[in-house]
């Protein structure tokens, strides 16, 4: 395997930034002295806390990490209208489902996105989100979801505070944690509210 070749593999596997409780991987590859490529990953355990596990090969990152990959292109074409709540919900519906199971049964969850040109995220484009919570047209645990993918992704940027104060009550479900309630989710009061810090 070349150099090129393992770095066109290892960034499948790159997940840009970290937010509790998801745990995010950090891979690089290191060649040593001519010898076969080593992939390390960084798995934040805790809160300032970093375990850093090597592997051999990408299968056996495969193995380990297993992420779950959110389309670029369909985080766009949700949020510029073209797709609506619904079908993303079906599209996305069983990523979502082992990302909510492996948060639920080993406490934690990884989030990878696939790369795209980089995308900055309206007022429009946020009020489209919110809306389709509000409105129960998509899941809370989907948009959750999405929002994670939006905020941990170096190809999505925000127009401006607004917009990623949107995002992120969205992406912000440490009601959860608080409540001991897995189901736990803003209620449309609240989302509403939200949605008016865009007007």
């Amino acid at each position: 395997m070349g150099r090129g070749d393992l770095e066109n593999q290892s960034q499948k596997f790159l997940i840009n930034e970290v937010r509790w409780p998801i745990v995010a991987a950090n891979l690089f590859a290191t060649k040593d002295r001519g010898k076969a490529h080593s992939l390390h990953v960084r798995f934040p355990q805790h809160r300032g806390q970093n375990s850093l596990t090597v592997f051999d090969t990408i299968a056996d990152v495969n193995r380990k990490v297993q992420p779950h990959t959110m389309k670029h292109g369909l985080i766009v074409v949700f949020l510029t209208g073209a797709l609506s709540p619904e079908n993303l919900a079906d599209e996305i519906s069983a990523e979502v489902a082992c990302f909510r199971s492996a948060l639920k049964n080993a406490g934690e969850g990884r989030i990878q996105v696939t790369q795209g040109p980089l995308f900055v995220v309206t007022r429009a484009n946020a009020r489209r989100l919110l809306e389709a919570v509000a409105d129960n047209r998509l899941p809370f645990d989907a948009a959750n979801y999405l929002a994670d993918c939006i905020v941990m992704n170096d190809n999505f940027d925000f127009a401006d505070e607004a917009v990623r104060d949107a995002i992120f009550f969205i992406e912000d479900d440490t009601g959860r944690f608080a409540t001991g309630d897995d189901n736990w989710q803003p209620s449309r009061t609240e989302t509403v509210a939200a949605l008016s810090l865009l007007d």
